[in-house]
């Protein structure tokens, strides 16, 4: 078994409708072509707004393999401020 970890060690703000590029990369060389990769992350997020009502936040991260986007897990966040 191989075992790859990544990680951000850093605090990044983003503010976008679309992915940012945060650098965290893990190369990993399957065995056979039918090796099987298991990718796990923790994607921790802090969210403020001042004042009241509904606020929504949207986060997702992408896995690639090369340039190709293989995944994108999503969630979403409602809360009531």
């Amino acid at each position: 078994m191989q075992v790859v970890t990544a990680e951000l060690s850093t605090q990044a703000s983003v503010s976008s409708t679309t992915h940012s590029d945060l650098g965290v990369t893990a190369s990993i060389t399957p065995t056979s072509s039918s090796s099987k990769i298991l990718v796990e992350y923790n994607l921790n997020m802090y969210i403020y707004r001042s004042g009241s009502g509904m606020y929504e936040a949207n986060g997702s991260i992408q896995v690639l393999r090369g340039s190709t986007v293989i995944l994108t897990p999503s969630f979403i966040v409602t809360a009531k401020g």
